[in-house]
């Protein structure tokens, strides 16, 4: 039987601040995707579903302002 946990990856900056928290199912990305700048502040964040980008996504320059939102649609990468 196929090993079916989610997996949890993170990548840190050099400072130790949190840059990246990501899931993984099988391999292909599943689940909440979230990135930081190095002050703290939000990146991005979505949501991952076998590998393919699906929900809202939505970016934010390092001062916080919103930079872009983008809803995207299983099986219509844009």
């Amino acid at each position: 039987m196929a090993d079916l946990a989610i997996e949890r990856h993170e990548d840190k900056y050099e400072d130790g601040s949190l840059r990246l928290v990501t899931f993984t199912l099988q391999g292909e990305r599943t689940g909440p995707h979230l990135e930081y700048w190095p002050n703290g502040n939000p990146r991005c964040v979505g949501i991952y579903f076998k590998g393919e980008r699906v929900s809202e996504w939505k970016s934010w320059f390092s001062d916080g302002r919103v930079a872009r939102v983008k809803t995207y649609q299983p099986g219509n990468p844009e």
